[in-house]
């Protein structure tokens, strides 16, 4: 999951959406990262989940133009899609467009709970 490239918009917000894969609740990272089951309702770094093949990537390069550094890909908006997950992100390295709508690649993320 790479972004297709990197612009400079202004982001009003520390709200958007993180897709996961999820198994009986348990959220999982769905593309790279450790098979790990990720904690909900506490701040994560995404240094912590990289995968040992991935630990020394510094840059990744945008479909486009540029590079970035690696991070969480945060939505900004859930563009149609209902399997989204609401996340909180701060420490923003980039952002860029990504499946026709807005991201931010982020160093932290917080997964909220699931409202009952």
């Amino acid at each position: 999951m790479c972004l297709v490239s990197i612009s400079k918009y202004q982001v009003k917000t520390t709200i958007g959406y993180k897709k996961f894969d999820n198994n009986n609740g348990h959220l999982f990272f769905q593309f790279r990262g450790r098979m790990q089951q990720l904690p909900i309702g506490k701040w994560i770094k995404e240094i912590d989940y990289r995968s040992r093949d991935d630990i020394e990537i510094e840059w990744i390069h945008a479909d486009r133009e540029g590079k970035y550094h690696p991070g969480f890909h945060v939505y900004l908006d859930k563009y149609g899609d209902t399997n989204l997950r609401k996340v909180k992100f701060r420490n923003i390295l980039v952002k860029g467009w990504q499946s026709g709508s807005k991201v931010v690649v982020a160093k932290e993320i917080y997964i909220f709970p699931l409202r009952k």
